[in-house]
């Protein structure tokens, strides 16, 4: 995938499949990877809706197709900037101006 944004490495993070795990992996520790508002700094396995943050701004939810189990932190809830913003904040003690897109920021790095 191609996309970037503050803080985005030229290969930021690897994503790997073994069967019916899904890992995801820093490629350093310039990289900022972050699961559920938590950084990530070595591989780890990704579970159904987890949220995954590159940089400070590309946010993904990830998904698998045939699990139908839900989390209890997100139920009901619809998964925006700002919440993985809240919940960043929640897990790690961020200032909220971290989170911040600077202007004329970076928009083409590629993963």
């Amino acid at each position: 995938m191609i996309f970037g944004g503050r803080d985005m490495q030229i290969n930021h993070a690897t994503i790997t499949r073994i069967g019916r795990t899904v890992f995801i992996e820093p490629e350093n520790s310039k990289c900022l990877v972050y699961r559920n508002g938590k950084p990530i700094k070595s591989k780890t396995e990704l579970g159904h809706l987890d949220r995954v943050i590159f940089g400070w701004n590309s946010v993904f939810l990830f998904k698998q197709v045939d699990d139908k189990r839900h989390d209890e932190r997100i139920f009901g809830r619809e998964i925006t900037w700002e919440f993985c913003k809240e919940e960043m904040k929640d897990e790690q003690n961020i200032d909220e101006s971290d989170t911040e897109e600077p202007e004329g920021g970076n928009c083409c790095s590629t993963m």
